[in-house]
């Protein structure tokens, strides 16, 4: 069989490679602002979820032990101490308060309250808790 020379093998040249990466690089560099907002958006959920997970231990811990639990919110965060002065806290900037602590009982229910956060001094929620099934309702205050 008789083959052709071209002079060419197989394989990409340094152009081709270059051309390549530039357009890679412009494709990264198109979206780095999204993935910047993803990230943000990830953090804001992320303390949205701590703090749920907060309450909902507190009103575990309430049931449990069949005894009341006080959550002081103060302007640093919220925090709990029980009997052997075990403290549990969340560090957050609260903006405004309806109220100064709020009772988890051992039925499961709490005494309720409304409360204003700053997640990463970027985000502003109100959140109201319920009083009857502890969960946390937030409105955007932006």
């Amino acid at each position: 069989m008789l083959t052709l020379q071209t002079g060419r093998e197989d394989g990409a040249t340094l152009i081709e490679i270059l051309i390549v990466l530039i357009i890679i690089t412009a494709f990264i560099t198109m979206n780095l602002p999204d993935f910047h907002n993803f990230l943000g958006s990830v953090e804001r959920r992320g303390q949205i979820q701590k703090v749920e997970h907060f309450f909902y231990a507190l009103r575990e811990k309430s049931i449990v032990q069949h005894k009341e639990l006080v959550l002081k919110i103060n302007d640093n965060g919220l925090i709990c101490r029980d009997e052997e002065e075990q403290s549990l806290n969340i560090e957050l900037a609260i903006t405004e308060k309806n109220t100064e602590k709020i009772i988890f009982y051992p039925d499961g229910s709490c005494s309720g309250g409304v409360f204003s956060i700053n997640i990463l001094d970027r985000y502003s929620y109100r959140v109201n808790v319920d009083p009857v099934t502890v969960k946390l309702d937030w409105s955007s205050l932006e």
